[in-house]
């Protein structure tokens, strides 16, 4: 499980993404696009998972942490 420290979404649809930094100080990339989520901490992927089909872009930042099971710090 990943635990961030600061996690900010830099674009809402097509993709939604977000950046951000762990407990641990390592960089956090995920990424939403053609209906695909991925993971990428340091810039190793360690989440992918195909969610929908080619035309969706778009993930909310709950859905986003429900699924992958990242948390932020309070």
């Amino acid at each position: 499980m990943i635990n961030c420290e600061k996690l900010i979404m830099t674009c809402e649809a097509c993709p939604s993404q977000w950046e951000g930094i762990t407990d641990d100080g390592e960089s956090v990339y995920i990424r939403y696009r053609w209906g695909h989520l991925s993971v990428r901490v340091n810039g190793a992927e360690i989440f992918s998972r195909q969610l929908g089909d080619d035309l969706d872009g778009y993930l909310s930042t709950a859905d986003m942490l429900a699924i992958t099971g990242i948390r932020e710090s309070q």
